[in-house]
């Protein structure tokens, strides 16, 4: 081969190379079991380096000792010196700086790692949950087993040290996998749990029961962090309402999986465990044929990594909001519930709420405003450790700051909010206080009456006309619809809305 063939040959690898290289940020756990293979780690070389981290912030005269007979037994004794004198400067950087996250690991194709130990081991020390690195398009063979430490003269006391701290850090990153078993699969849960078996340790189980609303929430937060389209969503869930009953159920089954074996998506550059992909077909294949109307996925689900899995579980685990005792603590004060009589409404509110919906307060003025506000958001400080808890506050020229969301969140996905205001829309001045001085009473808390309502849903329906819900609430309240109290606080043409209506129903 000519030299000319040569250089070209290594401009073009070296193309392919760049091209292909991807740089994502990973998880700092995933990558630790990505490098655990057959049952057996492959790199105790990080856990030393981790140990020598460990012993150096103990003591800042410690000498490297083993991390010096690591490195001499990699690369010579003159290596070893600087490689010692490198690493602390390292530490030192963590120390004083904190991670810099342009800083990347390098890695094969396989997500193995190809150099980068010393900034794994600092991540697995400072409990960095995620790093930066840049994937190869080549596979790379990089061991340091237990048995590479032995050849190399350490000690059968310290390859145990070795194996000590794995044990310990499996431990620490160990995550489960949520297997959410379907409502159309309920006949074979038991037998495919006992498939589950099969692949790990299963940790824990729930069975649910839900209504239709509550099982749309809860199947659309289970791919709030996917890649999924909205329209196989929506095709899921219409097939899994196959006996049209009021109850639909899912079982969770926390399953621990001892080579989840990462692999990147092409589409997102996320990470998905090939294991969970093979248990899925391998289940779905399974079953597939004893589904009446089967549609892809309306037996079981996994999430693809440590992070959808993680949120997964919270959201099948997340704590009530007290909603009654809430209301007990703004009961004193001018305010109603709008757009109560929802169909999403539980016919038990408040022991239960609306999922994923609003709870809409009306307050008679600013003062009340602001006291209901500062109440509710007081009165979530305690979920914050289960939730995120955003308050947004909106503002107009007129009025200042006028409205309050205070959203209760898992990963961005709604789960409650309040929506505490004294100004609505298109109503003119006094609307407010006057529907406050019409509320009903409802246990414990006030509700709007069917008169007010109905201008409640009028501006809705002028202000976001596919909201159609509202005109059939108006439709079947005709006979309460007062045009005198219309005229006085709505600032459009509602009648309109209803004669477009009315016309719409006639053709």
């Amino acid at each position: 081969m000519s030299d000319l063939t040569k250089k070209i040959i290594k401009k073009l690898r070296h193309y392919y190379r760049k091209i292909h290289t991807k740089h994502v940020v990973l998880d700092v756990g995933e990558l630790f079991f990505q490098n655990n293979r057959g049952g057996r780690f492959l790199r105790y070389d990080m856990i030393l380096r981790l140990i020598s981290v460990e012993k150096y912030y103990k003591d800042p005269h410690y000498d490297f000792n083993l991390y010096y007979r690591m490195q001499e037994a990699r690369m010579g004794k003159g290596w070893a010196d600087k490689s010692v004198d490198v690493f602390k400067k390292l530490i030192e950087s963590y120390k004083n700086n904190g991670y810099d996250e342009n800083s990347e690991i390098t890695l094969d194709k396989n997500l193995n790692l190809i150099d980068g130990s010393h900034r794994m081991a600092l991540a697995f020390f400072h409990g960095c949950k995620t790093i930066s690195a840049k994937v190869l398009p080549e596979i790379y063979d990089i061991y340091y087993q237990i048995e590479w430490f032995r050849i190399n003269d350490f000690s059968e006391d310290e390859c145990a040290m070795l194996k000590e701290k794995y044990i310990e850090l499996y431990s620490l990153y160990e995550k489960p996998f949520v297997c959410t078993l379907w409502h159309p699969a309920k006949s074979y849960w038991d037998n495919i749990t006992e498939n589950l078996k099969l692949f790990g340790d299963i940790i824990e189980m729930k069975d649910f029961c839900f209504t239709p609303n509550e099982y749309k929430f809860y199947t659309y937060g289970i791919y709030h962090v996917d890649d999924i389209e909205k329209w196989k969503i929506d095709k899921k869930l219409s097939v899994m309402h196959v006996d049209d009953t009021d109850k639909l159920y899912l079982r969770m089954v926390a399953l621990n999986i001892n080579d989840p074996n990462f692999r990147l998506k092409d589409k997102t550059n996320k990470t998905l465990s090939r294991k969970g992909e093979l248990i899925k077909g391998l289940i779905r294949n399974a079953y597939k044929g004893k589904i009446h109307n089967y549609f892809h996925d309306v037996i079981i689900h996994i999430g693809d990594n440590f992070y959808q899995n993680e949120y997964i579980y919270k959201l099948l685990s997340m704590p009530s909001i007290d909603v009654s005792s809430i209301l007990d603590e703004i009961y004193t004060y001018k305010y109603v519930i709008t757009k109560f009589n929802v169909d999403y409404m539980p016919s038990d509110f408040p022991q239960k709420y609306p999922l994923g919906k609003d709870i809409d307060i009306i307050c008679s003025d600013k003062d009340n405003y602001i006291a209901i506000k500062k109440t509710i958001e007081k009165a979530s400080v305690k979920y914050e450790d289960s939730y995120s808890i955003r308050s947004v506050t909106k503002t107009n020229n007129s009025d200042g700051e006028y409205r309050t969301l205070i959203r209760f969140e898992l990963e961005h996905y709604l789960v409650l909010q309040f929506d505490i205001a004294y100004r609505t829309g298109k109503a003119k001045h006094g609307f407010e206080s006057a529907m406050v001085s019409d509320r009903v009473a409802n246990k414990n808390f006030y509700t709007t009456s069917t008169s007010f309502e109905i201008l409640i849903r009028l501006s809705e329906i002028h202000d976001y006309p596919h909201k159609k819900h509202h005109l059939d609430y108006i439709n079947k309240h005709k006979e309460d619809i007062k045009p005198d109290l219309c005229d006085k606080y709505l600032d459009f043409n509602w009648r309109k809305i209803i004669s477009n209506e009315n016309s719409k129903n006639h053709s």
